[in-house]
Order: structure tokens, then sequence, then C-alpha cells
């Protein structure tokens, strides 16, 4: 009616992913009686604000470890472990968008996630808070958070990592783009373990000579017998005085004292035994 009005809302759905600004859209109202009778509106978008997403270990929030753009240059979370067993990142994913969205998840020793590698043996292994093994967090609501448990498994002759291996992981969303990455490092404990195993079976005339063979092995993750403090000591102790022993290096496993077979009198006759290696006496 004359002298009247009328509302019109104008909505605008956003593509995934979009950004910039400002954007505008001009409305014409032109009169259905009177074409030549037309005025214009214009509606303006200043700025589209990206979807983000922060990734912190322990707690969630501004205020928890690793808040904020990674990726950070040292670890966030250091987690310790023996040589085949698993340690535990509590991670929380949250959403410092307006709007919901979801989160894929990886892991790897790439900080830029060109590719996805992880030590040889490794895994990455990703549950929700029930436990279930999850790639994606599915829908978080905007300002909400996920708390995402990272289970990492290194192989059980994985070699000592005193000084920590840095693994980074990442949450990206496949619709809006958001994404974050964080810095943790994983340190394998040294485990030291020598087995010396012999057959201690044999029979001899006297005034003769037995040979007992031995397996000196190396079943922990360092090298053993690299000098200072770290060496192996042959000691013999004969019950009978009028016995002698001999310890000969079997250098070339043929189980007999051959030529090439040196005597052991001191650590270094024996040389450096090497993670997961063996040696025949």
């Amino acid at each position: 009616a004359a002298g009247a009005t009328y509302n019109v809302v104008l909505k605008v759905t956003l593509a995934s992913g979009a950004v910039g600004g400002p954007y505008s859209v001009t409305k014409n109202a032109t009169s259905a009686f009177n074409p030549s009778v037309v005025v214009a509106a214009t509606d303006t978008l200043t700025a589209i604000v990206a979807n983000s997403v922060d990734l912190t270990n322990t707690a969630a929030g501004p205020g928890a470890p690793g808040a904020g753009p990674g990726v950070e240059a040292t670890p966030v979370t250091t987690n310790t472990v023996l040589p085949g067993a698993t340690t535990r990142f509590t991670l929380f994913v949250n959403n410092t968008s307006a709007q919901g969205d979801t989160f894929n998840l990886a892991g790897s020793t790439d900080p830029t996630f060109a590719a996805l590698a992880l030590p040889a043996g490794w895994t990455v292994v990703f549950r929700n808070a029930a436990g279930t093994v999850i790639t994606n967090t599915g829908v978080i609501a905007g300002g909400g958070n996920a708390q995402v448990f990272a289970d990492v498994t290194v192989p059980a002759n994985q070699a000592a990592i005193p000084a920590g291996q840095s693994l980074y992981f990442r949450v990206v969303s496949p619709s809006s783009g958001a994404v974050d990455r964080k810095h943790d490092a994983v340190i394998v404990q040294t485990v030291r373990n020598v087995q010396l195993i012999p057959n201690n079976t044999g029979q001899v005339f006297p005034g003769g000579s037995v040979v007992y063979s031995h397996t000196l092995t190396n079943a922990g993750n360092v090298a053993e017998n690299t000098g200072g403090a770290e060496i192996i000591s042959l000691a013999l102790a004969d019950a009978q005085g009028t016995f002698t022993s001999v310890v000969y290096l079997d250098a070339n496993n043929s189980n007999t004292i051959d030529a090439g077979d040196v005597v052991i009198n001191t650590p270094a006759d024996l040389g450096v035994l090497a993670a997961g290696t063996s040696k025949n006496l």
C-alpha cells in the first residue's frame, strides 16, 4: 500500500574455504506497474574470516600446551618409551571457527607434511575418547573441541634415541582447509642386555682338550664393548687348579679353532658388539 513498507532479507551462502573481501551485491526493486521506477540498495560483506583450528596437548583452550599456530621449533611434549612398547599423546582439536567443521588426522616426521613419513617399524594410531580408531574427528561445533589420543608404537629392535625423535601431528579440514600442526617427541630408552649361551657338555681324555662353543649376543638396543665404561669383560674361573682355559673369537664362525681366530685377553680383542648381533666364542 501507499506509504507502507515491506521487509526483504538477502541470505548469502558462502563457498567452503571462501576468504577475502569486500564483496558487494546490489538489489534493484522495480515497480511492477511502472518499470521506470527503480530503486537500488547495496549490501557489502567487508571480510570473510577464514576457518581456523588449534591443536594442543593435554588440555583444550588458548592456555593449553601448544596453543597458537604451529609448527613449534621445539617439542611441546616429550614421551619416553621402551623398544617394542607404545606411548600415548593426549591431543585436543580446538575448532576456533564460528561454524562446525571436521578435521583429518595425520602424523609424520616431516614438519611440512609433504610426505607422511615415520621411522622404520613405527606406527601412529589415532583414537577418540571411547578408544575407537579414527582418522577424522567428526563434526566439532564452532568454538568446541574434541579429545584425541595419538598412540605411537616403536619396534622391538629400535635403537636407543636418548636425544628424542621428533614427531609432528597435523589436523586439517577437508572442506575449509583450516590446518594446524604441532611438534612432539619420543625418547627411546636404552636397554642393555648381553647374553652368553654355552652348550656346557663335553668329554675328554686326561691330558687332552675339549672345545665348548658359546654365543655372545647383544639383545639390547645399544652397541656394547665400545670402550670406556661400556666394555664386556670375559672372566675365567677354573674349578680345578691344574686345568687351564682359553677363550678364542671364532672369527669365521666355523665352530673350530682356526688360524684366524684370536685369543681374547682384553675387551679390545673381542671388538664392538652391535645391538642385535652375536659373536661366536
